[in-house]
């Protein structure tokens, strides 16, 4: 019965978890897709040919704006489940 009391904070944690997990993946996909672009804008740039659409500058600036998201997200959940799980320990 007294572990029950800390599920909510351990689900949240998981929460939090599970969302870091999606950003590395989201990060590792932005990265590959990073380099093919930039090949292609170098080809662009020398030879004219395989001019990509979009940019790595803006594929970078799209995955800074989802890599602050993430790092909101984690540590407003990760906040909600130390609160919570430090409100519980207190009320016992």
């Amino acid at each position: 019965m007294r572990l029950r009391r800390f599920l909510l904070p351990v689900a949240l944690f998981v929460l939090a978890g599970v969302i870091g997990v999606i950003a590395v993946a989201d990060h590792r996909w932005k990265q590959r897709r990073m380099n093919r672009v930039e090949v292609g804008e170098w080809y662009c740039v020398h030879f004219g040919t395989r001019c990509p659409r979009p940019s790595s500058a803006t594929i970078e600036r799209r995955w800074n704006d989802r890599q602050l998201a993430y790092e909101i997200a984690v540590a407003a959940i990760g906040g909600a489940a130390v609160f919570v799980a430090a409100r519980r320990a207190v009320r016992r």
